[in-house]
């Protein structure tokens, strides 16, 4: 092979590799600038002080975590945003209740032993999250 031949073959392989790194770097710029974020810095912080600024209320005063009962009912008592909705899931029975008034007083049938109830209360404004509690009652026949 001549001298020029294979000068010309050096030239024309590296300027392909050049070229080819070139064109990798444009194409991933290009993707890149054209590629929409899913999130900006503005918007995050917007939404953390909505979400934040919606907070309901929802407190349980009977019973207490843990109790042990000698009924075979025992009435849950709280206060939760007029117009909520109280779900309590035990395991004889799970029941709803849209609330009339901020406070409440559910009658719940337990089963004998340990009853491990969810009590979940999801407020009418959509931007308030649902709350959830979780009681172990326990109910003890008296003999």
């Amino acid at each position: 092979m001549k001298k020029e031949t294979g000068l010309a073959i050096f030239l024309g392989v590296t300027l392909g590799i050049i070229l080819s790194f070139v064109m990798i770097l444009k194409t991933k710029d290009r993707r890149l600038d054209t590629t929409k974020t899913l999130t900006t810095e503005k918007k995050t912080q917007k939404i953390a002080t909505d979400t934040a600024e919606v907070v309901s209320t929802f407190k349980l005063s009977e019973p207490q975590n843990r109790s042990i009962v000698t009924t075979k009912n025992v009435a849950f008592k709280g206060v939760a945003d007029k117009d909520s909705l109280v779900m309590i899931q035990s395991p004889i029975i799970d029941t709803a209740v849209k609330l009339l008034k901020t406070e409440f007083s559910i009658q719940v049938p337990l089963a004998m032993g340990e009853n491990v109830i969810q009590i979940t209360v999801y407020s009418k404004d959509p931007l308030a999250r649902p709350q959830q509690k979780e009681l172990r009652v326990y109910y003890l026949d008296e003999q």
